[in-house]
């Protein structure tokens, strides 16, 4: 089965800080568990949300 991986996001630079927002259908942030175990369903708002700073 595959598994299409939705992901919308931005970065917000405030005064030298970077924030990087994120709504996806994957709940794993890196490479290898992200692409592969992606469980969320747009179609059921079963979204996502991280950030980074």
């Amino acid at each position: 089965m595959i598994t299409l991986v939705k992901i919308v996001g931005f970065d917000l630079e405030t005064g030298g800080h970077v924030f990087q927002l994120h709504f996806t259908s994957a709940q794993p942030m890196n490479t290898n568990t992200f692409l592969g175990q992606a469980t969320g369903d747009w179609s059921k708002v079963d979204v996502f949300f991280g950030f980074n700073l």
